[in-house]
């Protein structure tokens, strides 16, 4: 199978939907428990504003890979005073809900190989280049969301939290099998 045969393949199932009915999503998110209050609720819905947006641009590493616009964080980092005005006026008018940002929400990926004879999706390694705007917005929206995430996730999701570590699972289920394996053998 080619390259695109493996890729139509793998999305089309992975996105593949058993089109649940409304009755069977509100069965399900009944047990999901609340975890968003008023007050981050109140604090997510604010108007984004230009100090957001600088800070995001100035926080981004300044030499990661080029974007689909051949633009990395170090052009918008040097030019800022030149392009920051041009820059806050998109990327506020976006996040406020005025702008369209379709010219820049696209991103092109990139399968690397991880071996010679590579035929499954799980034999690549997908990169992505976004549009660095595309970045910014997402960066914008990290910055609001950070303050409550270690409210929002769940500790069990450590991977998604600065300072937890995925490998912590790993090990807590790993103790917990190797017990369970000596209660089941004391019987």
């Amino acid at each position: 199978m080619d390259i695109q045969g493996i890729i139509e393949s793998y999305y089309t199932f992975l996105f593949m939907s058993s089109y649940p009915s409304e009755e069977e999503i509100e069965a399900i998110l009944s047990v999901v428990p609340c975890r968003v209050t008023s007050e981050m609720n109140n604090s997510f819905l604010l108007p984004f504003v230009e100090n957001e947006v600088k800070e995001a641009v100035f926080s981004m590493p300044s030499d990661k890979s080029l974007g689909e616009d051949c633009m990395n964080g170090m052009f918008y980092q040097n030019y800022w005073n030149d392009i920051g005005n041009v820059v806050i006026k998109a990327v506020l008018e976006y996040l406020n809900g005025q702008g369209d940002m379709s010219s820049i929400n696209s991103t092109i990926v990139t399968l690397v190989p991880k071996t010679k004879a590579a035929n499954n999706m799980k034999d690549f390694r997908p990169i992505s280049l976004c549009n660095v705007l595309h970045k910014i917005v997402s960066t914008v929206w990290v910055h609001r969301l950070q303050p409550w995430l270690d409210s929002i996730i769940h500790s069990s999701q450590s991977a998604f939290i600065g300072g937890r570590r995925i490998t912590n699972n790993a090990m807590v289920a790993y103790e917990l099998l190797y017990n369970l394996r000596g209660v089941t053998t004391r019987r």
